[in-house]
């Protein structure tokens, strides 16, 4: 089952496998903070608010939307100074959205830790 840690190592390997330029530390600690964001979520039972609601776990976080709106303000906000929309920003939010993508992708193999008793 994707963890905490396995959802992290995926922007590091995403990361490695596409650059070999050196990224600067805040570039790597958002990309995994995309990767695991999703998962803030479960909150949302302390909060009364159940699984299979669509803001339960594995709800609207866990969407490609959302992975969508995540990297569009991670790249709008922190990569303002690569020159908004130009062509090395887009990659930036393209890649910050396969790394919030992946997440999703990543739980989808599992049950999530929901145990259908019949």
């Amino acid at each position: 089952m994707p963890t905490i840690f396995t959802h992290a190592l995926v922007p590091v390997a995403m990361g490695k496998t596409i650059t070999d330029r050196k990224m600067s530390k805040r570039f790597w600690l958002l990309a995994i903070f995309c990767s695991i964001a999703p998962d803030l979520d479960v909150i949302g039972f302390s909060l009364g608010i159940e699984y299979a609601s669509f803001w339960g776990h594995r709800g609207f976080f866990h969407s490609l939307f959302f992975a969508f709106i995540l990297s569009f303000v991670i790249a709008l906000f922190a990569f303002r100074k690569t020159g908004l929309f130009s062509k090395k920003w887009w990659l930036i939010y393209l890649f910050f959205f396969a790394v919030s993508a992946s997440h999703g992708l990543l739980d989808a193999f599992t049950s999530g830790g929901l145990v259908l008793c019949l």
